[in-house]
């Protein structure tokens, strides 16, 4: 059933993206649209990977969520098209301020989602103080720090890592 959790939430997060680029954040010069649309969904999963780990939510909902809904939602390629459209088109500053603007506002959404998810978990007592989670940076500081999946490597034991523990699919 996970595959249909994640086809679901594929399906969903594409026309998420559609529509907010569609209606929300319509063409311009710069690709705001695509760079909004990365960047929220670079928060939301730093959050939701840190707030529905294996014991808060069951396995296809996780996975619809991240891999379907926000992989949909997300995307790489979009983000290079706009950089090299830039590039090309005689704005190489903007390509510039868009590619490396970009990587950083991803990087520290992601740790501002992880660490506000650590802060919840802990306020609902669903947390264990003291874990370390591995994959957050210490720089992200304690609070995203403090928490580590059972298994404690950081992440949810492959669901969606290819050839994981559990069969799972693609990142």
């Amino acid at each position: 059933m996970r595959h249909v959790a994640v086809l679901a939430g594929g399906v969903l997060g594409a026309l998420a993206r559609w529509w907010i680029s569609a209606h929300l954040l319509p063409a311009a010069r710069f690709p705001f649209s695509t760079l909004a649309i990365n960047a929220s969904g670079c928060f939301l999963l730093g959050f939701l990977f840190t707030y529905l780990r294996e014991e808060a939510a069951p396995p296809g909902l996780r996975l619809g969520v991240t891999t379907g809904f926000l992989g949909a939602y997300t995307t790489f390629s979009t983000w290079q098209e706009g950089v090299a459209v830039l590039w090309r088109g005689g704005a190489p500053v903007s390509a510039l301020v868009y590619l490396v603007g970009s990587l950083l506002a991803g990087v520290l959404l992601a740790g501002a989602g992880m660490g506000l998810a650590a802060r919840l978990r802990t306020a609902a007592g669903a947390g264990r103080p003291g874990a370390a989670h591995p994959a957050a940076p210490a720089a992200l500081g304690p609070a995203v720090r403090r928490r580590a999946p059972a298994g404690g490597t950081g992440h949810d034991g492959g669901d969606d890592v290819p050839g994981g523990p559990r069969g799972g699919g693609s990142a």
